[in-house]
């Protein structure tokens, strides 16, 4: 049986580099992610599903470009994911809205399945426990399994400090989700991707949270999306 096809559809007016994957997606542009990784790499690669759910990119399976919610399914391979409908994309614009905003929103409940708080203002922290990132709160008004990905840049005032990003429900932390970076000897910032899928119960706060080991760490831009899978 040959191999899926793969083509990663850029849905923006800038390139958007795959660094797992080793590839640019070229602005409003297209590129064959199977002509040069393997199947695998493509469906475990938790940057690029995290750029589907926030309808950065689409996929293209060769034949038709899929639907965010297509393009979900054919990407992770659940049969989970069945419950899925092409309105998901309609519902996550609708939750986005339009502008910069930092907000709590509830899950809804039927045909909107996704919610999303995101915010392009800076936010610090100095804290050594695990705080709610500025904004990054969903609150669940349904007990149903969902796909969360918790997302952003991240910079450090200082040399040899380190930032941990993470995902919580009701509370408690999402180990596989956690995800960790160091500033070297340098000046320098980078991207995070947080994610996990799980069960999360009526009136459940999601959240995303970080914490450093020094002053003091700083995000410029963020995103929490919620995404109901079952």
């Amino acid at each position: 049986m040959a191999a899926p096809t793969f083509i990663a559809v850029n849905q923006t007016a800038s390139d958007v580099v795959l660094v797992q994957l080793a590839c640019t997606v070229p602005a409003s542009g297209q590129i064959t992610l199977s002509d040069s990784c393997k199947t695998s790499e493509i469906q475990n690669d938790a940057q690029l599903l995290a750029l589907v759910v926030a309808g950065t990119l689409l996929l293209n399976d060769g034949t038709t470009t899929l639907t965010q919610a297509q393009s979900i399914q054919y990407l992770v391979q659940v049969a989970s994911l069945g419950p899925l409908k092409d309105q998901a994309t309609a519902s996550v614009a609708g939750w986005m809205g339009s502008g910069d905003k930092s907000k709590l929103d509830t899950v809804p409940v039927g045909a909107a399945t996704s919610a999303i708080a995101e915010s392009s203002s800076s936010t610090t922290t100095t804290s050594g426990t695990d705080t709610q990132m500025s904004g990054m709160q969903i609150n669940s008004s349904a007990t149903a399994t969902y796909l969360i990905t918790f997302s952003g840049d991240l910079s450090h005032s200082a040399n040899n400090s380190t930032i941990n990003c993470s995902i919580y429900v009701g509370g408690t932390l999402v180990a596989a989700s956690e995800r960790s970076w160091a500033r070297a000897t340098a000046a320098m910032s980078t991207d995070f991707v947080c994610m996990a899928r799980v069960s999360v119960g009526a009136g459940q706060a999601v959240e995303g949270r970080w914490r450093t080991n020094t002053p003091t760490a700083t995000n410029n831009r963020r995103q929490l999306i919620v995404q109901r899978t079952g």
